[in-house]
């Protein structure tokens, strides 16, 4: 029997902490994939952009599948490589990407980075692809355990992506399928945040696409949405199964939506090549089911919601006036008690005028077990350790893992805004060390103040 994608749908958004969504997909059924870009600026959106429109040309049919894919991908590695040279604004741009492609009895995947993709199949996940990562490495050489690799500091580091080299190793592989096939591809955004058992959970509710692609992306936000999250599914059937068969309707490659339907999205907007354009500021272009329990499954990241900042808004109650005296000495004591009181009042409204203006920057920092911190005010203790920050976001990066010269330049305390804070400290996650040094180095164009009395 002939195996075709009966159910499809993509969703992408940009989480809870990023300021821009620099994922990227592509489908084209029988062809599917995912791009998560990396790089300062907006070049990790143009490095993933350049990735999934790689896939718009038509694939060489003269060429096995696998070579297929990976002709895409190189040629797609190089150009990424090539603006990246030449324009100083994309210097050190990269993406990972996973690439999809149903066959009549088969699924060829290719792969580079820490994107994946998933089967669900009688009620099992299986993770098909492996990360391209620092973790990744260790844990094929037993080093540490998969639960370990989730929790690692290094784990968003890469050791392959598309664009930092003009070549690049591309793995590709080719999987028997199914009838009830379920197949997930998804950033890391999305893996960073759930577990597999939670992925499974969702994707073996045997909901349509859309309902599961929608409900991967709200459990990922929920948990911290500390990334831009992508997801893309598909489901495997035979001819006449389906949705679309099952209301008596013809055969369609998508039964929840036009058949062979074009959509490249990058970064913010989806685009179908028919003409219309899609918002993805929801989760919710499209979707799929998928699983269960994982032979790989991962340990749940928990990731520190930000926190709101508290200002002491201490009062002074002024001594009540006494009233009545007809002497001049009384009158004085009135009249110096009132002044006292106006001057307190005027002394709090501007003690009350900085701490708020104060919530409004911040800066970067270590916390007390020595991790890189967004702190929230102003890098300073006052008197009687009066402290006018807090913290908003606690990494998972260790300040000594930092070379010393970029901890230096790091934790400066530089007042930022929060969005160039949050995105600094996840380049520092992923380990993006071109991205940050120029990064960092822009954000300290005259702005930096550093705060005395012991400021993390």
């Amino acid at each position: 029997m002939t195996l075709r994608v009966i159910d499809h749908a993509a969703a992408s958004d940009v989480g809870r902490l990023r300021r821009a969504n620099e994922d990227s997909y592509f489908v084209r059924v029988p062809l599917f994939v995912v791009a998560d870009g990396m790089g300062g600026a907006q070049a990790g959106e143009v490095a993933s952009k350049i990735a999934a429109e790689a896939f718009a040309d038509d694939l060489d049919e003269s060429l096995a599948p696998e070579r297929r894919l990976a002709e895409v991908v190189a040629g797609a590695n190089r150009e990424i490589h090539r603006q990246s040279v030449s324009d100083p604004d994309m210097q050190g741009m990269g993406t990972t990407l996973t690439a999809a492609l149903l066959g009549d009895e088969e699924l060829t995947l290719a792969h580079v980075g820490d994107s994946r993709a998933y089967r669900l199949r009688d009620g099992e996940l299986t993770r098909l692809t492996t990360d391209h990562s620092l973790v990744g490495e260790m844990v094929r050489r037993g080093a540490i355990t998969e639960s370990e690799a989730e929790r690692h500091p290094q784990r968003s580091i890469l050791t392959r992506a598309l664009g930092p080299e003009d070549s690049v190793e591309i793995d590709t592989l080719s999987y028997g399928v199914r009838e009830g096939d379920v197949y997930v591809l998804c950033s890391d955004g999305l893996t960073t945040m759930l577990d597999d058992a939670e992925i499974a959970e969702s994707a073996a509710s045997g909901g349509p696409m859309r309902e599961i692609a929608n409900d991967l992306i709200a459990r990922a936000n929920d948990a911290g949405g500390a990334d831009n999250i992508t997801v893309v599914a598909f489901k495997v059937g035979g001819a006449g199964t389906g949705a679309s068969a099952e209301a008596g309707a013809p055969d369609s490659d998508q039964a929840t939506g036009e058949a062979d339907r074009t959509i490249v999205a990058p970064a913010a907007v989806a685009t179908e090549f028919s003409g219309a354009a899609k918002a993805r500021s929801e989760p919710g272009i499209e979707q799929r089911p998928a699983a269960a329990d994982s032979a790989e499954s991962s340990v749940p990241i928990q990731p520190r919601p930000p926190q709101t900042a508290a200002a002491g808004n201490g009062r002074i109650a002024p001594k009540p006036f006494q009233t009545g005296a007809t002497d001049m000495a009384r009158r004085r004591r009135r009249r110096l008690w009132m002044g006292i009181g106006l001057g307190s009042a005027i002394f709090l409204l501007a003690a009350l005028g900085a701490v708020v203006g104060s919530l409004n920057v911040y800066f970067l920092g270590v916390d007390e077990h020595g991790l890189v911190t967004v702190y929230r005010g102003l890098p300073y203790e006052g008197p009687v350790a009066m402290k006018m920050y807090t913290k908003d976001y606690v990494s998972t990066t260790p300040a000594d893992s930092l070379a010393p010269a970029r901890r230096k330049v790091l934790l400066d305390h530089t007042l930022r805004s929060r969005s160039d804070a949050i995105d600094l400290i996840t380049q520092v996650e992923r380990g993006d060390v071109q991205a940050i040094d120029r990064d960092a180095t822009r954000e300290r164009g005259g702005n930096g103040a550093t705060g005395g009395g012991g400021a993390p």
